[in-house]
């Protein structure tokens, strides 16, 4: 076992069986067990790599890399509409602008926090659901626009009023979702 970057926490290692004796064309399950030894202080991944020598020469290497939880990050970097108040139009429509996902400096390299899902949610004023606009997977980070037209989930006209898009980007690590409200007339 071979650590190159120790990362945030201390880790011990425990690998059972120790030795193996493999015939040729069989496998085994062998158990590696990682266990911080200390409370992590930071993001910084620990990596290396398990070396595995064969009797009688060569051996092989194979990587790992543990990451340790950095703090939730807010993966909506920005979300602003180019008007506030607008009327229907499929070919001027106002511009829902979403800057989605980070791009991290961790110890100097850098980690990309994309999304695992963005939906677009349309509400009226008094909170009735109106309906998903839009809803994206996999997303990397970067920015994204949508035309408002003044339509509803359905494609139809949607009456004139008030209305709340409501923005939920999920993170692919475990973690509460981003999430903004905008306020919009429709005229």
């Amino acid at each position: 076992m071979r650590t190159q970057h120790q990362g945030a926490a201390a880790v011990d290692f425990r690998l059972r069986p120790t030795r193996i004796a493999l015939r040729q064309g069989r496998t085994v399950l062998v158990r590696l067990s990682a266990i911080t030894a200390s409370a992590p202080s930071g993001s910084s991944t620990a990596d290396g790599s398990v070396r595995i020598a064969v009797q009688g020469g060569g051996e092989a290497r194979v990587p790992w890399a543990i990451a340790f939880g950095g703090s939730d990050v807010d993966l909506i970097g920005g979300a602003t509409l180019s008007a506030r108040s607008f009327g229907h139009s499929d070919t001027k429509p106002a511009l829902l602008a979403l800057d989605l996902g980070r791009v991290l400096d961790t110890d100097g390299k850098p980690e990309i926090r994309p999304l695992r899902r963005l939906d677009v949610m349309l509400q009226r004023a008094d909170g009735t659901h109106a309906g998903l606009l839009a809803r994206l997977r996999d997303v990397l980070p970067g920015r994204i626009t949508f035309g408002l037209t003044g339509r509803g989930p359905d494609g139809q006209l949607l009456p004139p009023g008030d209305y709340v898009l409501r923005v939920i980007a999920y993170p692919v690590e475990p973690g509460p979702p981003s999430r903004r409200r905008l306020h919009f007339t429709l005229r």
